[in-house]
């Protein structure tokens, strides 16, 4: 089974296609869980808080934050 076949296309379910890259967004999330930053204290070159947040809170809920810590061990303290 590809990729193609397990993330669903944004247009056909409705969701907003974002113009940010998911690296990006990562690493937003590496820096506020690295540094212990608020969302809103995020710095202006990187993706808005909200959107930065929004991202991270669907990983938490499928699961893929943990698998991606436990894989690369980037995010020290969350284990």
């Amino acid at each position: 089974m590809g990729v193609r076949r397990t993330v669903p296309d944004p247009v056909s379910s409705g969701r907003r296609v974002t113009q940010t890259s998911l690296r990006e967004v990562c690493n937003a999330v590496r820096y506020v869980v690295r540094c212990g930053y608020s969302w809103r204290m995020l710095p202006n070159d990187l993706p808005p808080w909200l959107l930065v947040y929004q991202q991270m809170q669907r990983w938490l809920k499928s699961g893929c934050f943990e698998e991606w810590c436990m894989t690369c061990g980037c995010c020290c303290g969350y284990r």
